[in-house]
């Protein structure tokens, strides 16, 4: 296994349609056996990433390592990691086995019997014995992937890189293979980066989340800390579904926040030292829904939206729309009016220019 490093990694694009700064001075470290998500939407850099570790792309500037060795001017084949990219990129003609073999046949240095043996112990891991015979056209989507996982996991890399690997698979299936790659991490230990866009999968299966955006690092934390304390705006309405609702508000004198006009929430005066106006912050599932009349505010409701062992729950506040995590029990009809409750301590202040999170406190 390795320590994965990047040290102030650029890659620019130059063009005739000018020059593109794809990832901006990226420093990031991956430990040894650590399976690190990076995870932003669509352009935000993150595949570009994974590519100039894997090769792939040449790094404009910065420095890769793998425990302390530079590796950015080596050729793919000379780094030790294996990639398994979104769209499988398996041989047609070939059975499964063959697939998984071919890493190792090329490779060199690898006997017939040795490749046999790798393989039909990888295949057993990933629960695909049944299909080794199988060329791909005849495999289920979940059966390409694990072939896909088991062509990089017979080369017994130093580091895992995996871009996508889910997209293409149905949602249960999706499910299953995050657990899947969870188990297979857990088995090999093997130093792990993967892209997703889905902060979902990212929250679930990473041992630590590094959020990008416009090419730029935004945080580097374990999932819980990332959600729970954002570092600023973008972090704090990417991750969690339904979004943060997020919302400009007036500062009073003593922590009282207005929307419109009205109250919305009271926080300690210290959190906003300072500040006229700030962007509020509520976690859907710390909105609380009461009887009309009661609560600091009410609000409209503009739909609710069954799902089982809670409701989300849509408001009108000052024409933004709020989504609320109810309980199941709580599934008001559409334009009526009920009061909302904000506790002071559940909601996250950003400053309205930079975005940047102002510090919280136990109010």
């Amino acid at each position: 296994m390795a320590t994965l490093s990047l040290e102030g990694v650029t890659k620019v694009y130059d063009d005739a349609q000018g020059r593109e700064v794809a990832v901006d001075d990226l420093s990031i470290t991956v430990d040894d056996g650590e399976f690190a998500c990076l995870v932003g939407p669509s352009g935000c850099g993150k595949s570009t990433t994974l590519r100039m570790i894997a090769g792939l792309e040449p790094v404009t500037e910065g420095t890769i390592t793998l425990d302390g060795d530079p590796v950015q001017r080596l050729a793919p084949s000379e780094r030790d990691v294996a990639m398994v990219f979104q769209n499988y990129a398996l041989y047609p003609k070939m059975t499964g086995r063959q697939n998984m073999a071919y890493g190792l046949k090329h490779a060199g240095g690898v006997g017939r019997e040795e490749r046999r043996r790798t393989v039909e112990e990888t295949a057993a891991l990933l629960d695909i014995t049944d299909v080794l015979d199988d060329r791909p056209a005849e495999m289920s989507g979940g059966q390409k992937q694990r072939v896909a996982l088991g062509r990089a996991i017979v080369r017994d890399p130093t580091v895992f890189l995996l871009d996508e690997p889910l997209s293409n698979l149905d949602a249960k299936l999706r499910s299953e293979m995050r657990r899947e790659l969870q188990r297979i991490h857990e088995d090999l230990g093997i130093t792990t980066v993967y892209v997703t866009h889905d902060q979902k999968e990212a929250m679930t299966m990473a041992d630590r989340l590094a959020v990008m955006d416009d090419g730029r690092l935004q945080q580097v934390d374990a999932p819980e800390t990332a959600y729970r304390d954002p570092v600023n705006r973008f972090v704090g309405e990417f991750l969690g579904s339904p979004a943060m609702n997020t919302v400009t508000a007036t500062v009073g004198g003593d922590g009282t926040l207005s929307v419109g006009g009205h109250p919305f929430a009271s926080v300690a005066p210290d959190r906003v030292t300072g500040y006229d106006t700030v962007v509020a912050g509520v976690r859907p599932e710390d909105v609380v829904i009461a009887d009309a009349g009661t609560g600091t505010f009410g609000a409209t409701v503009i739909d609710a939206e069954y799902q089982g062992d809670t409701n989300f729950v849509f408001l009108d506040v000052a024409d933004h729309q709020f989504a609320v995590r109810a309980p199941r029990t709580v599934r008001p009809d559409r334009d009526t009016t009920v009061g909302v409750q904000i506790p002071g301590a559940d909601v996250y202040l950003f400053d309205p220019d930079t975005g940047a999170a102002l510090h919280r406190s136990t109010d």
